[in-house]
């Protein structure tokens, strides 16, 4: 992942552009994700994350929790986010 300094909101950024091609693969969008779920090291980077996450869901409201955790696997990440999709059977991008 690319680490940005100090900067949840384009780590958070990064996250989606990786699970937006992780759901390219089987032909899913944005549209078909269904949960959302943040863990943030600090609290105070929920309104950064937020405003990433209302932008790339602005026509779609899956199912969000936003958590605060005590570290995630590297001292340089801020921000961890998965993602439940369903797609239509013969659905495509």
């Amino acid at each position: 992942m690319a680490r940005s300094a100090d900067d949840p909101g384009r780590q958070a950024e990064v996250l989606f552009e990786r699970i937006d091609a992780a759901l390219e693969e089987p032909g899913a969008m944005f549209e078909d994700v269904v949960k959302i779920r943040m863990y943030l090291k600090r609290v105070g980077d929920w309104e950064a994350v937020g405003r990433v996450h209302s932008g790339v869901f602005a026509g779609a409201r899956p199912a969000t929790t936003l958590l605060r955790v005590g570290e995630l696997i590297s001292p340089d990440l801020f921000v961890e986010i998965s993602a439940t999709a369903v797609a239509t059977e013969g659905a495509s991008r």
